[in-house]
């Protein structure tokens, strides 16, 4: 009984987590899309999701995202409970990074890696590279096993 009450403790918690981020990115994008003029059913998802990249880049994504015309315009930037939830998550970053004996700012910190870059020609045509390993200690992957690392 005990073990069923703990699951039903921890359903319930993180179902109220879900719901809060679903709300959070409800109202992100309504607001988003009044930043825009549009309305909350003609604002395309594609545009939401280019700039919801923008947001998680950090600077250099950001700077290649406005040289190919792809981000709004940063006067008409919108401050909503996302952005609020990204700041916190930069800041936790930040002071991990502070822990660990890295100087760094919040302006540094991207929480999205940048986009692979497509490549030009259809997937069917594109040939990768033949690579030769040799077998040497350097191709071999570290595996640890317990607390032994095996290199």
């Amino acid at each position: 009984m005990f073990i069923i009450r703990r699951l039903h403790g921890l359903f319930r918690f993180y179902s109220f987590i879900l719901l809060c981020g679903l709300v959070m990115v409800g109202v992100d994008y309504d607001m988003q899309a009044k930043a825009v003029g549009k309305s909350f059913g003609d604002y395309a998802p594609d545009a939401y999701l280019r700039t919801l990249q923008w947001r998680l880049g950090g600077p250099e994504q950001a700077r290649r995202m406005a040289a190919a015309g792809a981000i709004p315009d940063p006067e008409a930037e919108v401050t909503s409970p996302l952005d609020v939830a990204f700041q916190a998550l930069r800041g936790l970053s930040v002071a991990k990074a502070h822990l660990m004996g890295q100087d760094i700012d919040v302006d540094e910190v991207a929480l999205l890696p940048p986009p692979a870059v497509a490549p030009s020609e259809p997937p069917s045509t594109v040939v990768a590279p033949v690579v030769q390993v040799e077998d040497s200690d350097a191709a071999r992957p570290c595996v640890r096993r317990g607390n032994v690392l095996s290199c």
